[in-house]
């Protein structure tokens, strides 16, 4: 078996200082814009388990901030971009706590702007002490205090955890060509193919070995099939990969469709010349059926009453 290094692409891990700041500076800029967006949702939408949607949102978009300033960057070091995560998700909060401590304020016709975070600190204290906001249209106490205090550390986690994971993931599964400082971005997909009926038809993939993937039939009939997927370097002939995943169709009680899609393998290398063949191979043709042999023709019956024939 060839080793995993060698088999698999891997990140190397590179980034550099301008690029690193690209990322922060698109990241946190975006972050912060659209934090300042949810937070006068949050207020004058005072549905509490909807916000909770709306926080998940918020670090989605702040982690996807990073995700786009990291690849502008061409940073490849996923521990850099989940720190990156982390930096927008505190911009996203920063933004979102302005924007809501004055629009909570300018109902009191006073409108305070608040940049610094230790002037916004002392703000949350003020406001925190007497609550603004309740749940249930039957309760007119505002949650305050320690209650109010979780929540907001709570919200606070959220969107850092989330901004923090999805700059991490996405990175990971980027691959980027050193030979040529670029990432991979041409992509091409293989049609349906059947499952092998034999398990050890792909076992040759443990080095390499592509030729199993070329005896599997095209265009299969049933809820299942592999997705063959490849990627490789617009400039340059040395980086090709591969993946595969298992696809499974199926119909739920309403008769929608679902689809569900497990990873068997990613980002696997190819020499130019199997990723050549990949990228011809359509399928192979479904065995045809064995012919049945011709039933052997009956000999001609004698009648034992017809009159022999003339002698010699």
């Amino acid at each position: 078996m060839r080793d995993y290094k060698d088999l698999f692409y891997q990140s190397s891990g590179a980034f550099g200082p301008i690029g690193t700041l690209m990322m922060l500076v698109f990241g946190a800029a975006a972050a912060a814009t659209v934090g300042a967006v949810y937070g006068a949702l949050t207020y004058w939408i005072p549905f509490v388990y909807l916000n909770f949607f709306g926080t998940i949102g918020l670090g989605l978009a702040a982690g996807g901030a990073v995700y786009l300033g990291a690849v502008f960057g061409k940073v490849r070091n996923t521990t850099v971009s989940g720190l990156g995560g982390v930096v927008a998700g505190l911009a996203a909060l920063w933004g979102a706590w302005v924007v809501w401590i004055y629009v909570v304020t300018a109902d009191a016709d006073t409108g305070v702007i608040l940049l610094s975070p230790a002037s916004i600190w002392r703000a949350m204290g003020v406001i925190g002490a007497h609550g603004v906001w309740s749940i249930g249209r039957s309760s007119s106490t505002p949650v305050s205090g320690t209650t109010l205090y979780v929540v907001w550390v709570i919200e606070a986690l959220i969107v850092l955890g989330v901004s923090a994971f999805i700059s991490h993931v996405f990175m990971v599964r980027k691959p980027f060509c050193e030979r040529c400082n670029s990432w991979v971005n041409r992509k091409n997909s293989l049609p349906k193919l059947s499952p092998p009926e034999d398990a050890s038809t792909l076992d040759g993939l443990d080095d390499g070995d592509i030729s199993g993937i070329l005896t599997l039939e095209g265009n299969p009939m049933g809820s299942m099939h592999l997705q063959v997927d490849l990627q490789a370097c617009r400039t340059c002939d040395e980086m090709h990969l591969m993946s595969i995943s298992a696809v499974v169709e199926s119909r739920n009680d309403k008769g929608e469709k679902e689809t569900s899609t497990s990873c068997l393998l990613k980002n696997m290398r190819l020499s130019a010349a199997d990723y050549q063949a990949l990228l011809a191979f359509k399928g192979a043709a479904p065995a045809s059926p064995p012919v049945p042999a011709p039933a052997p023709t009956p000999a001609a019956a004698v009648d034992p009453q017809s009159p022999p024939g003339p002698e010699a």
